[in-house]
């Protein structure tokens, strides 16, 4: 058995992962939403580093033991964004010719992103 989500749990969606986008800064890549059926996800993120291009996908069919409700939707977009903001990390770790460097390069600038989203200084 599954449950469904709605056209408006796909606007909450796409409005929740565009905040996270801007909030973590990931303006220069090309960004595109879809609601379809699927797999076993309740969403999933599909990106191209080298393209800089990402599609966010929610699921049309939830498991009945999730439960779908306007938190866990915001949720799943959260999730989505986060896997596109470690995607060049993901993709470093899978490639044997990366520099040496590299690695510790982009986990560094993912930390850094984190400390001014979740750490911002009160600027009053």
């Amino acid at each position: 058995m599954s449950v469904k989500t709605t056209k408006k749990h796909f606007r909450l969606f796409k409005k929740e992962a565009k905040k996270w986008i801007g909030r973590f800064g990931l303006i220069g890549w090309e960004i595109d939403y879809c609601h379809d059926d699927g797999d076993e996800h309740l969403a999933a993120c599909y990106s191209s580093c080298e393209n800089r291009s990402a599609l966010l996908e929610l699921k049309k069919d939830w498991p009945d033991d999730e439960g779908v409700d306007d938190q866990a939707v915001r949720l799943a977009a959260f999730h989505e964004v986060c896997e596109l903001f470690m995607a060049r990390l993901i993709e470093l770790s899978k490639d044997r010719f990366a520099p040496e460097n590299s690695i510790e390069i982009e986990k560094h600038a993912i930390i850094r992103t984190l400390e001014n989203v979740l750490f911002r200084k009160d600027k009053r």
